[in-house]
């Protein structure tokens, strides 16, 4: 089946099809273990200071948790989802902006 985000070709199955192998292998993760996570992007914003586009697989991200990418280091100052909203943590498999210093 094509897909196409851009047209919005076959996404809800897609969607649908995702969901189905999570609930058929059982896949979960542990909110309470450390965080781990993937970075997407990062930049330094004048005003803001290091800001990196983050998804967490596994724990949970909050602020004042110190994070690690490669051989650079620092701690979470805030954390934003997508529609801006200020969070204090992030459960596995949300995305969200981090705002280190």
């Amino acid at each position: 089946m094509p897909v196409s985000a851009l047209k919005g070709n076959g996404i809800p199955e897609l969607l649908e099809m995702i969901q189905l192998q999570a609930d058929v292998l059982e896949l979960k993760a542990n909110p309470k273990a450390p965080a781990s996570g993937i970075v997407i992007e990062s930049q330094i914003d004048v005003g803001r200071g290091p800001v990196a586009t983050v998804i967490v697989q596994r724990g949970t991200l909050k602020v004042g948790d110190a994070i690690v990418c490669g051989p650079h280091w620092a701690k979470v100052r805030a954390l934003f989802d997508d529609q801006g909203n200020n969070l204090k943590e992030a459960l596995p498999a949300t995305p969200v902006r981090v705002i280190a210093w």
